[in-house]
């Protein structure tokens, strides 16, 4: 999923953080996507951010499937003032692996190209979300960046749930839009969401 954003000026940290957070990364899996079953359907209702997550106003939704190597994947992106100013967003992508094999190597993957090694003094974990969620694996971090004269942090989340990979990303302001309290619930109610998906069985109804 690729974000556009339509602005005037943009700090050398935007062209970087745009650069660096790419949703369709190319992954070399050596197996079968898993199918689009119910019980997939199920897995993507129950892990996927929804309006409730997010503060009142962010309504303007968009959802598409992500063509996934090996895996099966659900976009979907959240506005809070539509998709005019794109670049106040909330996105996740979502994955499904056929084993936690798959899974692993897809999380490092994604990890690696979304934290570059040779932007690790400028991917930072800002205090608000060190964070123990439930996840097997886990790795967040923020990138400062400024929109029209406007800083901001755009933080990614990628963390790993069995055979499931999800990132999740927004871009937080200080007194606007989402703040990093906000984004802080906004994780720990995706990081709950996942867990419950990672959970459910094929049998349930």
């Amino acid at each position: 999923m690729r974000r556009v954003v339509p602005i005037n000026r943009v700090s050398p940290s935007v062209i970087a953080h745009a650069a660096i957070i790419v949703w369709a990364v190319v992954l070399n899996v050596s197996c079968q996507a898993p199918d689009g079953s119910e019980y997939a359907v199920r897995r993507f209702a129950t892990g996927m951010v929804d309006a409730t997550d997010l503060p009142f106003g962010w309504g303007d939704r968009r959802s598409t499937a992500a063509e996934v190597p090996g895996a099966i994947g659900r976009n979907i992106t959240y506005y809070a003032e539509g998709p005019g100013r794109s670049y106040v967003n909330v996105g996740q992508q979502m994955r499904i692996y056929p084993d936690e094999n798959a899974a692993r190597l897809a999380y490092e993957t994604i990890v690696a190209k979304t934290f570059p090694a040779e932007y690790a003094d400028r991917w930072l974990t800002p205090p608000e979300l060190e964070f123990e969620g439930r996840s097997d694996q886990m790795k967040i971090a923020c990138l400062s960046g400024s929109i029209n004269g406007m800083p901001f942090e755009g933080c990614s989340v990628v963390a790993r749930y069995g055979e499931m990979v999800m990132h999740l990303m927004g871009n937080v302001f200080e007194n606007r839009w989402l703040t990093m309290e906000q984004f802080r619930r906004l994780v720990e109610r995706v990081d709950e969401k996942m867990y419950r998906a990672s959970q459910l069985s094929p049998d349930e109804p």
